[in-house]
């Protein structure tokens, strides 16, 4: 019933009366926060800091956690989701998290079955990124699950395809189109191609900031 509940609430427009119903039926929200109308399927928690916000569209089906911190922000039209086979089997399972002034924009696929972690002041821009976080591993003819993260104050650009187990280290920026795999490790570079592969390194404004917002 409970779960119901949520999915009716959620595709209510934003509003405090909103909030408070999701509270109600025992998520955690913060202050100030605004969820657009969205399909909330099937999701056991959500933990949203004071100031996040969730915009119009999204679709968020058999996640355990949706964590928000303090003005974290998901755009419009995401598909969100994750198996539940994977729930029980680790911490980071079915967990979509987002760190403080972390930002995911529009219209990408997120799969959390293994969990995407996103730290805080990272950005997942453009559109049509793709997040995998499970596969068929052949040699044993079984599904497997592992994590995806993304390290605080990069950038993900448009149409990224990230594979199980990859991570993209922090203060680094992806080109448009890269397929990023497991083993980057170094700090403060642009990583771009199929595979993606160590370009240059980056620096500027964008990885001392202090504020989620944008200027245009």
């Amino acid at each position: 019933m409970r779960r119901v509940i949520t999915l009716l609430v959620c595709l209510l427009p934003a509003c405090e009366l909103k909030n408070t119903l999701l509270r109600w039926v025992g998520h955690s929200i913060g202050d100030d926060v605004r969820i657009g109308p969205c399909v909330v399927f099937d999701v056991r928690r959500l933990d949203f800091g004071d100031r996040a916000r969730m915009g119009t569209g999204n679709v968020l089906r058999g996640l355990d956690l949706v964590l928000l911190g303090e003005n974290a922000i998901i755009g419009h039209w995401n598909w969100i989701s994750a198996s539940p086979a994977f729930r029980a089997d680790g911490t980071d399972r079915g967990l979509l998290s987002l760190g403080a002034n972390a930002t995911i924009v529009s219209r990408h696929f997120i799969d959390c079955s293994g969990g995407v972690l996103v730290d805080e002041y990272a950005l997942l821009a453009g559109l049509r990124s793709v997040f995998l976080t499970h596969q068929v591993d052949y040699n044993t003819c079984t599904m497997i699950a592992s994590s995806i993260t993304i390290g605080a104050y990069s950038i993900v650009n448009a149409c990224n395809k990230i594979v199980p187990g990859a991570h993209i280290p922090a203060r680094s920026i992806t080109a448009m189109g890269a397929v990023i795999l497991p083993g980057l490790e170094t700090q403060g570079r642009l990583y771009g191609g199929v595979p993606a592969r160590d370009l240059k390194p980056v620096e500027g404004q964008w990885f001392h900031r202090i504020d989620a917002r944008i200027e245009v």
